[in-house]
């Protein structure tokens, strides 16, 4: 994925779309040049869904028979300078969080013998029977920059980073009633 660094035009974008699941997806994106050698540009993206499984009936979880809807949010900002024609420098940093059940869902469509005396059964496609509920959490921050020079007859590039990244989650891995460890 290569993103756009900031230019000298001023511009903007924003997308927003719904599909089924009431998936909900935003994005905006905007470049400010500052002066001729400084710019910044800032992109947002919200998405909100529900989860595509339910809770089968035979799941002891109490409530509800909806799993958390998915939720990601994330910024990122940039800014360039380039005050000579051979020099330039971006230094980027982005936010992203994440939450909701994301892949910890799984269901159980062809239990085996040991897991059918365990209380393992079937379940109806996009449900499952998990004696919890599953998570999935994602905190993510980086930082990270390049400066560039460029001689006649080489480019001399440097870069560093930074990233601060905590996950979260609850699976069921067997996915019956049994409290397994």
């Amino acid at each position: 994925v290569i993103t756009k660094s900031p230019g000298c035009a001023f511009e903007g974008t924003l997308e927003a779309s719904y599909e089924n699941y009431n998936d909900l997806k935003t994005r905006a994106y905007l470049n400010v040049p500052l002066t001729d050698t400084l710019a910044f540009n800032v992109s947002a993206l919200y998405k909100l869904s529900d989860s595509y499984y339910k809770l089968a009936d035979s799941s002891p979880i109490e409530g509800s028979r909806s799993l958390p809807k998915d939720d990601e949010r994330g910024v990122r900002i940039r800014v360039r300078w380039q005050p000579t024609e051979d020099f330039e420098t971006t230094l980027t940093g982005l936010i992203v969080e994440q939450s909701g059940t994301g892949s910890t869902v799984n269901q159980n469509t062809h239990p085996n013998p040991q897991y059918a005396a365990l209380g393992a059964s079937e379940t109806p496609p996009y449900q499952t029977s998990a004696d919890y509920a599953p998570m999935f959490g994602l905190h993510n921050r980086v930082i990270y920059g390049d400066a560039k020079y460029s001689f006649d007859w080489f480019d001399a590039k440097a870069l560093a980073s930074y990233q601060d990244m905590t996950t979260e989650a609850r699976i069921d891995l067997d996915n019956t009633q049994a409290p397994l460890v």
